[in-house]
């Protein structure tokens, strides 16, 4: 049986293989990562700070997420922009750790 440490080592050697020379680095990482781990789904996002255009809003607060890659089942899904409010990425964005699993 592998340890933690070689598992993580193994997903992340073949992470950059699947990356080098893609034409969507972040599609490339979200397959990655799902092949890699076994999962279903994978995505790759990042918080928007709307202070950036909203100077009333507090800057150190995002306000959205924004979906760059996913993969859902064996495919490449849509890109979007999403509400934090109620959902496991706002626990990330406030805390800055991994949100609870059900």
């Amino acid at each position: 049986m592998q340890t933690t440490e070689a598992y993580d080592l193994n997903c992340i050697a073949r992470m950059m293989e699947s990356i080098n020379g893609a034409a969507d680095i972040f599609v490339a990482s979200a397959r990655a990562l799902a092949e890699a781990t076994g999962f279903r789904w994978a995505f790759i996002s990042r918080f928007r700070f709307l202070a950036d255009e909203d100077p009333t809003r507090h800057p150190q607060a995002p306000d959205e997420g924004e979906l760059l890659a996913t993969w859902m089942d064996g495919e490449s899904g849509e890109k979007a922009i999403y509400d934090l409010h109620r959902t496991p990425c706002e626990i990330v964005a406030r805390t800055g750790k991994p949100a609870p699993t059900r």
